[in-house]
């Protein structure tokens, strides 16, 4: 194991062992607890999401419906925003250079990201009222469909969420002191696959989709109020 991955290895099962000590259980009781209603969601629902947003010609009405079922999505206005997204008849081709022409170079992929972002300005994430974009909204469309249509790359994503989550492993997610959504949204999918090739998370959580089994573990743990109790 790499020096960087056996640090990471070390931080992940040490907090792991912070919450066994949090939650006065059992070291083994802590993964099958861990993100378990956040990871089931994502693995009942990302699969079709991701049919619909990969298929040729696309249909945006798909897109809406298995979307929706999202949990990741977000709260009341992130889904109003998604579907006033999903009723513009531009939002088609948007979709589709997203997903279809993504770079696999990183740095060409945050940029691609980043334009895609940037046209969810008049897909209905700018506000009519007070011309305020909703760059997070567009940020968490984005990763969303991505990790859907690349579970292996991607991971759905909130800032602050995914930036508590690499402090509490003393990992320093972004590079830079203002990165573009692009470039947290690539960072987070690359610090997520770093974790899932631990062999912390891997004896953890042997089965599923890693990606997703660590975006859900990520949201339950940096929620509002933190991760519950078993």
């Amino acid at each position: 194991m790499p020096d960087s991955l056996e640090k990471l290895n070390e931080e992940f099962s040490d907090w792991l062992g912070r919450l066994a000590v949090e939650w006065a259980i059992p070291l083994e009781d802590v993964s099958p607890h861990l993100g378990k209603e956040e990871i089931a969601d994502r693995v009942k629902c990302y699969p079709a999401f991701g049919q619909a947003v990969r298929q040729s010609p696309i249909n945006m009405s798909d897109v809406e419906g298995t979307g929706g079922e999202c949990w990741a999505l977000g709260e009341r206005f992130d889904r109003i925003r998604f579907r006033e997204f999903c009723s513009n008849p531009d939002s088609a081709d948007v979709v589709v250079s997203l997903v279809a022409h993504l770079p696999s170079d990183d740095d060409e992929a945050a940029q691609h990201i980043d334009t895609f972002v940037e046209n969810c300005r008049s897909l209905g994430y700018q506000d009519p009222k007070t011309d305020g974009f909703n760059a997070s909204s567009a940020g968490l469309l984005a990763s969303t469909l991505l990790t859907a249509a690349f579970p292996k790359r991607f991971v759905d994503f909130r800032q602050t969420r995914w930036k508590e989550f690499a402090d509490e492993l003393s990992y320093r997610l972004f590079e830079t002191e203002s990165p573009s959504y692009g470039e947290m949204i690539v960072a987070a999918g690359t610090f997520a696959q770093k974790i899932c090739g631990t062999e912390t998370f891997q004896q953890s959580w042997p089965a599923g989709e890693p990606l997703w089994t660590i975006a859900g573990i990520c949201w339950h743990a940096h929620s509002e109020s933190g991760a519950d109790r078993p």
